[in-house]
């Protein structure tokens, strides 16, 4: 039975195509080019009583293949004919069951799952090699040491000053104020503070203050901030 045009094509024959194109016409059947009892000579479908076979044996049987043109079209005998409309794709792969008179012979599964057979123009093939062994992966390289939480000071900052008690309140006026372990403002953190967040603050050092801000979920953050970024209130 001839499949008409519409099938779809998937190669199950090679393991470094598992990622099929959606524009494939069909299943290439693997098993059927490679099972011992399938004769190189004769059709493997019943039903085409038209088939010519081959005078000769079969040579390259077993050999893999993938397409080189665009379309490669399947016929039902290995002779120069009309195609009989199903075909692959430019990448696909399969493995043949054999060459004779400029064809290669290869099985096919339809959707439905009808075994055929058809041939392909061997000038429109070019053999595939097999998938090279997986390149060794890369020695794996030890990870980064994690940065310290931002509350914690860096090693040779400033330790903390102690708190004090009536601190005074301020209000962030810039965009984002960012806290520092140190007073000399040289090492800011990532954590920072936004224009309307109240802060405490504590001991200044030059243009430096060390504030105390909890947020809404009751997380508190201490370190150096600048003074130019805070507005003082009563």
């Amino acid at each position: 039975m001839v499949v008409g045009g519409g099938l779809l094509a998937v190669l199950g024959a090679c393991s470094d195509d598992k990622t099929r194109r959606r524009n494939s016409e069909l299943v290439v059947d693997r098993h059927s080019a490679t099972l011992p009892k399938s004769s190189a000579t004769a059709p493997d479908n019943p039903e085409s009583s038209s088939s010519i076979e081959p005078t000769g044996p079969l040579t390259a049987v077993g050999r893999r293949y993938r397409v080189a043109v665009g379309t490669a079209y399947f016929f039902d005998n290995p002779e120069q004919s009309t195609p009989n409309g199903r075909y692959l794709r430019r990448g696909d792969v399969f493995y043949g069951e054999g060459e004779w008179n400029g064809f290669v012979k290869t099985g096919s599964v339809d959707p439905a799952g009808n075994r055929s057979t058809g041939w392909l123009k061997r000038q429109e093939l070019s053999t595939a090699t097999e998938r090279p062994a997986a390149a060794s992966a890369p020695a794996a390289t030890a990870p980064a040491e994690p940065p310290a939480p931002d509350a914690a000071p860096r090693a040779g900052s400033f330790p903390p000053p102690a708190a004090t008690s009536g601190a005074r309140r301020a209000v962030v006026q810039t965009a984002r104020a960012y806290f520092h372990n140190s007073p000399d403002l040289a090492t800011p953190r990532k954590a920072h503070c936004v224009r309307g967040d109240k802060v405490r603050l504590g001991e200044e050092r030059g243009a430096a203050v060390y504030v105390t801000f909890t947020n809404w979920e009751n997380v508190t953050t201490t370190g150096w901030m600048r003074k130019d970024a805070l507005v003082v209130v009563r």
